[in-house]
């Protein structure tokens, strides 16, 4: 484990532990922990860690507890969690926790 002089970690192609050079990390399709460019970040299928765009969060219909836009939050009837307007918590006479 001696420190290899630089002109050697540079193109040994035994080193598997080297630093590859800037130019190979970018298009070598078989290192598989390659730092992916952003580009294929952004539209590759397969890739199921990424970010979702935040249009496709709040359109998602599965995650029903989801930060919904402020427009549902407001008059959405089916939405039994959402803050009760000043109007309905001052005069509704079922409401059994009001002050």
């Amino acid at each position: 484990y001696k420190n290899k002089p630089r002109s050697n970690l540079q193109g040994d192609p035994t080193d598997i532990y080297k630093n590859k050079p800037r130019s190979n990390m970018q298009g070598d399709p078989t290192d598989i922990h390659e730092n992916k460019p952003k580009r294929d970040l952004q539209g590759d299928p397969t890739n199921v860690y990424k970010r979702k765009p935040r249009s496709y969060v709040q359109e998602d219909s599965i995650n029903t507890y989801n930060n919904k836009p402020r427009r549902y939050l407001q008059g959405d009837p089916t939405d039994i969690y959402k803050n009760k307007g000043r109007s309905d918590l001052q005069g509704d006479p079922t409401d059994i926790y009001k002050n």
